[in-house]
């Protein structure tokens, strides 16, 4: 069995009282106090949950829309700064190989988040499509912290 792994915010989550759990062999933050205290404080005020064993790859280059655009299912070029669309990114068959949300930070940076348990199919998938286009495709996921 393979050694577990942690998000980028394990130390913070240690730090305050978290208990641990396994989601597929990701070490994942359960709890902090009782789970009426969480809901509580859900229902009252907010609740943050760490999504960041999730895959974060960055799209970057002139050609990023167009990229996307042809790499993804649906127009991703038609969003604009700081939107967000779901998509899918299809297999050539038409399965799919995983559904995303695609960020548009500015027309030449794009962020793609993609399931823990896909990253390197969705990085490979992403990588092999990027022929007659001037973009690039970069695995961020051991660098980015995720929050929802």
């Amino acid at each position: 069995m393979p050694d577990p792994q942690y998000t980028v915010l394990q130390d913070r989550h240690e730090a305050l009282g978290a208990t641990f759990t396994d989601f597929g062999g990701w070490m994942m933050p359960v709890r902090y106090t009782s789970d009426l205290a969480e809901h509580h404080a859900v229902r009252t005020a907010a609740g943050l949950f760490d999504i960041s064993h999730m895959a974060e790859i960055e799209i970057v280059g002139p050609e990023a829309p167009a990229f996307l655009d042809f790499a993804l299912a649906g127009r991703l070029s038609a969003l604009v700064d700081d939107q967000a669309k779901y998509s899918l990114l299809l297999a050539p068959d038409g399965g799919i190989i995983d559904d995303l949300i695609v960020y548009r930070h500015s027309a030449e940076r794009y962020l793609v988040i993609a399931n823990a348990g896909n990253r390197a199919e969705v990085v490979t998938a992403l990588r092999e499509r990027t022929d007659g286009f001037e973009v690039h495709v970069d695995d961020v996921s051991d660098d980015v912290a995720l929050l929802a």
